[in-house]
């Protein structure tokens, strides 16, 4: 009878945690809805929660076992879906009409879908996703009466001090919540910005991950800040400042070798998981060239490959075909040439090559999938690769200085 009463209770205990989310969408009929999370502002670390089919009839349900509250995403395709699941919870929610990315937007790699906090059925007064909803109006407004005139710190502190009053809680995820968009109000005083928010509001603190007012608030304190010796107190957090330097530019990519810190590094081994970078394989899967013909990329065989993406209302990419039919003719038994066109427009990939062999020129617009496997964002760019097909360079040389 023990073994039974045990994993009864087993089971109540994981269901005291478990948080339905349901609702009735008829535009989402037949689609796949994920729920995830992301435990770091790049969202490098997502992790897939749930997912379902919605039923023929708008109907879905998704659930997660969550011990503390979260902010959870639902891929939407124009949209993404932002919600709060504090543990135990469950919630009815209201989806926006289906909207497809267009596909301009697909081929557009700076595209990010649109960010929208998701409406709620019956939704009690205490509930999280409220807080949060009503604490950000009063945030908004005491933000606009601070910047109207001299930024003072004694107009900063009324104001933390209106809000806390206002928006008293036990809640410890609010309370994280509030206290670094508090920091966001402090770092408004230009001539203590960035580091009197750093001092008070991030270094003796560790890095809360999960908590999405961190990352916002980090970003916009830490961009503008110039590392100094005293945050390494805080080690972890100084190893994140790093990244995001380097993930601004500011750095060389190899500094992302010196984090010390285990979560950093695991963030770090995330964003290099499909890294393009030296050594890094591009997953191509089919290819349609200008002639129509769809082919297998792994059905190729060669001792090196040199890419040219070109973009056909530039005046550098018209010399580059020029230069890319003249090294298919002398150098077509050691190098396998490819012209990418990134040109919204096929019509107009076609007009620029109209005498010249179509096997290796391809267009975005049939083949949407360069764009990120090689993380084309910009024309002319150039990129070669081995025999395995492994990045050798990137970006590789121009074709005038390129010698397979």
């Amino acid at each position: 009878m023990r073994k039974y009463l045990l994993i009864a209770y087993l089971f109540i205990s994981v269901s005291l945690f478990a948080s339905q989310i349901t609702g009735v969408a008829p535009s989402y009929a037949s689609k796949t809805l994920v729920l995830s999370t992301s435990h770091d502002g790049w969202h490098a670390t997502k992790e897939i929660l749930d997912s379902c089919v919605v039923a023929e009839d708008g109907s879905f349900s998704l659930s997660v076992d969550n011990p503390q509250t979260i902010q959870a995403q639902i891929d939407l395709g124009y949209y993404t879906g932002i919600i709060y699941i504090a543990q135990g919870k469950n919630y009815s929610i209201n989806l926006p009409a289906r909207k497809e990315i267009s596909r301009k937007d697909k081929l557009n790699p700076y595209f990010k879908p649109q960010t929208i906090l998701l409406s709620f059925n019956n939704l009690p007064i205490d509930d999280i996703n409220r807080k949060i909803s009503d604490f950000e109006d009063s945030f908004d407004s005491v933000w606009v009466d601070i910047t109207q005139g001299p930024i003072t710190t004694e107009k900063i502190d009324s104001a933390m001090n209106y809000l806390d009053e206002k928006y008293q809680s036990n809640d410890v995820f609010f309370s994280e919540y509030k206290h670094y968009r508090y920091a966001l109000l402090v770092n408004l005083y230009s001539p203590k910005a960035p580091n009197l928010a750093i001092k008070n509001f991030f270094l003796p603190y560790k890095v809360n991950y999960d908590q999405p007012a961190f990352w916002e608030s980090f970003e916009a304190i830490f961009t503008g800040f110039n590392m100094s010796d005293y945050l390494k107190e805080n080690e972890e957090l100084y190893d994140l400042s790093l990244l995001h330097q380097v993930l601004m530019d500011n750095l060389p990519r190899n500094y992302m070798d010196s984090v010390k810190t285990d979560n950093v590094k695991t963030i770090v081994s995330a964003l290099r998981k499909d890294e393009v970078t030296v050594g890094y394989k591009p997953i191509l899967g089919e290819l349609t060239n200008l002639n129509g013909v769809r082919f297998s990329w792994s059905e190729l065989y060669y001792k090196k490959v040199y890419i040219i993406v070109a973009n056909s209302s530039l005046r550098e990419s018209l010399s580059d075909i020029q230069y890319f039919k003249k090294m298919q003719d002398k150098y077509a038994e050691k190098c396998l040439f490819l012209l990418i066109f990134a040109d919204e427009d096929k019509s107009i990939s076609l007009k620029q090559v109209e005498k010249i062999n179509k096997d290796f020129i391809f267009s975005i617009v049939d083949n949407p999938q360069l764009v990120s496997q090689l993380q084309i964002k910009t024309a002319p760019m150039y990129i070669s690769l081995d025999k395995d097909g492994k990045i050798v360079k990137y970006p590789a040389e121009e074709p005038k200085h390129f010698v397979p």
